[in-house]
């Protein structure tokens, strides 16, 4: 099941304690000391060279984008309808364009028919600034080397 590790360390005259939580789907969840109020959620994870994305679908919107991070996941905004798969293949077709890589290389994990999706995207050879993506770990606040 579920793991916790926390962390404490002491700056000045304070003390600070952090929590670590990992989740059965692989995805880690940071909770920060008393002082931070920054949402440091973590919505990526990569898979040696894959990256895989927790995502909120908003269709129909005014254009293609990617949006804040709440609750673990990324949202992104598409143009497209929830109709007939277009907003599946419209997300597909957005990310492989800012990933830089080809279609068949975005894979939707879970999630085909709602708008909180699971996306795989294998060896993207661009990550987008406005993601702030790190392949050297989980996320800004639990830094990890691969090897």
């Amino acid at each position: 099941g579920l793991v916790a590790l926390t962390l404490r360390h002491q700056a000045g005259n304070q003390c600070h304690q952090a929590g670590l939580v990992a989740f059965r789907d692989g995805f880690f969840r940071f909770i920060g000391c008393g002082n931070d109020s920054s949402d440091d959620t973590v919505y990526y994870q990569w898979q040696d060279l894959n990256l895989i994305l927790n995502c909120r679908l908003q269709p129909k919107a005014a254009q293609d984008e990617f949006a804040e991070v709440t609750e673990g996941r990324i949202k992104i905004r598409i143009t497209a309808p929830p109709v007939d798969g277009k907003a599946n293949k419209h997300l597909i077709k957005f990310l492989a364009k800012q990933f830089k890589v080809p279609q068949d290389r975005v894979e939707i994990m879970s999630g085909d028919n709602s708008r909180q999706k699971r996306i795989l995207i294998m060896d993207p050879q661009v990550l987008p600034a406005a993601l702030q993506l790190d392949r050297t770990g989980a996320s800004p606040a639990a830094r990890t080397t691969r090897t």
